[in-house]
């Protein structure tokens, strides 16, 4: 595509801006050279570099701060004191490995997952890692997607009839140790039931917070 149109000399005795700006097409590309800043989609570049826009690049070298409303990336490092800070909000839909400190000054939310009562209740980790349900029958729960130092929370209400029961296991067939070897469940109508199972790589161990009031 031809540059239609361009403000600001352009003869070779000017590329040296001498204090004068360039704009190509408005602000398709626009050289501020007062403030030695280069606006991509804006004429108004507030920072070194400001793009308006969609950005793609098979990667990206941040040596001091990166400050953006929001990243679509696969992953996500630092060799800079091996530190990640979030000062706002981060979605991740997948599994997050960190192998440093991730700080987030603006807190944590978990996705919360409502599951449907039955029989056999799939609790899928890699869709939440907090999971809800009332029950209205007895049950198995299958764990599954749950890594290695991964836990998995499941709170569980009885209906109004009360004294529905549960067992535990997951998707490698091993059922889920609890202390004493007991998973009983609260009995009373509208009890509610946290269980939290955590997978050290060779056992997933689980632990019942019961009977909230």
């Amino acid at each position: 595509m031809a540059i239609g149109r361009i403000s600001g000399s352009v003869l070779k005795s000017n590329l040296t801006r001498n204090g004068v700006d360039l704009a190509f097409e408005t602000n398709l590309l626009y050289l501020d050279v007062t403030n030695s800043r280069v606006g991509i989609g804006t004429s108004e570049p507030t920072t070194t570099l400001q793009v308006n826009g969609t950005t793609t690049t098979t990667a990206l070298s941040v040596s001091g701060t990166l400050s953006a409303n929001t990243i679509d990336t696969n992953t996500i490092s630092s060799s800079d004191s091996s530190v990640i800070q979030i000062n706002d909000g981060i979605e991740v839909d997948g599994p997050s490995q960190h192998n440093s400190t991730v700080t987030f000054n603006a807190g944590f939310n978990e996705r919360v997952n409502a599951l449907t009562s039955s029989s056999t209740i799939t609790v899928n980790c890699a869709t939440a890692r907090v999971h809800t349900v009332t029950l209205d029958t007895n049950t198995e729960f299958n764990i599954t997607n749950l890594p290695t130092g991964g836990t998995c929370t499941i709170i569980i209400t009885q209906d109004v009839t009360g004294s529905r029961t549960a067992t535990f296991g997951t998707d490698g067939s091993a059922a889920v140790k609890f202390p004493s070897g007991s998973s009983v469940l609260s009995t009373g109508a509208n009890d509610i039931d946290v269980v939290s199972i955590f997978n050290d790589g060779t056992n997933f161990l689980g632990n019942i917070a019961r009977n909230y009031a």
